[in-house]
């Protein structure tokens, strides 16, 4: 049999007078009006088009599609959520099962409530959006971690993974879990026994981490610690109870028990599940050179602000009793805890405040720090003493490795500027010394320094490859004088 190019494999060509000739899909040989190849016999009678076939599986398509929606409100396709791929993208079905985390409510840029279920076969995330959402809150049907949902809506699969978004919410159908009392202790000791299950537990608030749209809680009683996330958006549920955001206040919570990282994680799904029921005495304060005798463990600190230093995600505020010859010890203040400050407290937080407030001693790339625990409980004198407490002004030539995490001022000439500016060489009197500028501070100079320049610099003084370095903390330590 000849060998002939099949169409697939060749051009056509305007010049050769439209599409080119019929030839036989199987073998390529020229045909006429033949019903039967003359060369390799395939019957052309049996063959169906591409188009149609095309058509076929578009028909098909749809009319799947269209019967998984109608059946799917007529209430007779429920799917399992492991079953759940691309396949069904678009369609629409019924699910049910456990709630395991949510719920999460959001108000911008649009009203949208989500929460994750479970039916043993995989887990999925329910959302629902502007009047739906508003519906479901309405009526109260507020889904929390243990409770058994129901739930018609559009399966979308996307890259990031599966969600429902629910549709028709006036189908939605809620069983709550009853909550049953227990302690912290019972919970770390039988996690598997109460997981997904609905409790009421009690312990003081040890400490509170804010995340922009939600807060991490950690309660303790009788040793115990168990970690409470409040979800974005509960204050639109509810109310927000009184001294809630108080350290040490005694809590009644009830929530479901779900899983973060192997650990679990009680999850309120309202104000109205958290009562405050009294306040636990907070402990006593005690000398800053004594903290590295209670590590991790909350105590109360005194001491004056002699630096702040910005360190981009969070700061150090320096303290200092002023009364011994005790070294000055961080206070690390977390930007999230930091923007949590009333903006008078912000104001008064700074070089030259006395203050008196509540940490944890703890040991952070081999240095000691305290680190500020939020709720901050934060008392302030001396507030008139801001932003006048004036480090001391010595000679470059002065500075040696025992100045380090001192913190001073000195005055010279720019020299060996970086291209960008944010690291050069100080010298003064064949004195010299490296400053450090960080990207925080910079960022926020309204006078950069450059070559030549008579600055003034007010920094913690450090050491690094062998060189002293001094790091100014904020703005206002770097002045160009001339």
């Amino acid at each position: 049999m000849k060998e002939y190019e099949k169409p697939s494999e060749r051009r056509f060509e305007e010049s050769r007078g439209g599409i080119g000739e019929k030839r036989c899909p199987d073998c390529g040989a020229p045909l006429l009006d033949q019903k039967v190849c003359p060369e390799c016999g395939a019957d052309l009678r049996k063959r169906t088009s591409h188009k149609f076939a095309a058509l076929i599986c578009v028909v098909a398509l749809a009319f799947g599609l269209g019967y998984y929606t109608y059946a799917g409100i007529q209430g007779e396709f429920t799917i399992d959520i492991g079953d759940i791929d691309e396949g069904y993208n678009y369609g629409y079905a019924w699910v049910e099962g456990t709630v395991t985390s949510g719920p999460e409510y959001r108000v911008h840029p649009s009203k949208r409530l989500t929460f994750d279920l479970s039916d043993g076969t995989g887990e999925i995330s329910i959302r629902a959006y502007s009047e739906d959402a508003d519906n479901l809150i309405a009526r109260g049907l507020i889904p929390g971690v243990g409770d058994h949902v129901r739930v018609f809506g559009m399966m979308r699969v996307e890259d990031y993974g599966e969600r429902i978004d629910i549709q028709n919410p006036e189908k939605f159908e809620l069983d709550p879990a009853s909550a049953e009392e227990t302690t912290i202790s019972q919970i770390l000791v039988n996690f598997s026994n109460w997981k997904y299950e609905r409790v009421t537990v009690k312990g003081y608030l040890k400490s509170m981490r804010p995340f922009g749209w939600m807060n991490l809680y950690k309660i303790e009683n009788s040793g115990a610690e168990l970690e409470v996330f409040f979800t974005g958006g509960l204050s639109e549920l509810g109310d927000k109870p009184e001294n809630l955001d108080r350290l040490y206040s005694i809590l009644e919570i009830t929530g479901g028990v779900a899983e973060y990282g192997g650990s679990p994680q009680l999850m309120p799904k309202s104000y109205a599940d958290v009562k405050v029921v009294g306040r636990k005495e907070l402990p006593g304060v005690i000398p800053l050179a004594e903290t590295s005798d209670y590590k991790y463990e909350l105590v109360g600190v005194s001491g004056k602000i002699v630096f702040s230093e910005d360190r981009g995600v969070g700061w150090n505020f320096w303290l200092d009793n002023l009364e011994d010859n005790s070294d000055a010890i961080p206070l690390w203040v977390w930007d999230s805890t930091y923007e949590s400050f009333s903006e008078n407290t912000k104001k008064q937080f700074d070089r030259g405040a006395d203050i008196t407030t509540y940490g944890e001693p703890e040991t952070y790339e081999g240095e000691d720090r305290i680190e500020l625990v939020a709720p901050p409980e934060i008392s302030i004198d001396n507030a008139e003493g801001i932003n006048t407490y004036q480090l001391p002004l010595v000679s470059i030539s002065s500075l040696t490795e025992n100045n380090v995490n001192d913190f001073v001022t000195v005055r010279g000439e720019v020299t060996q500027a970086s291209d960008k500016g944010d690291k050069f060489t100080l010298e003064n009197n064949a004195a010299s010394i490296d400053v450090t500028v960080s990207e925080s501070v910079w960022a926020l100079l309204q006078d950069t320094p450059d070559n030549n320049d008579l600055v003034k610099v007010s920094g913690r003084v450090d050491l690094m490859g062998g060189n002293l370095v001094l790091y100014p903390g904020v703005p206002s330590d770097l002045e160009v004088v001339s």
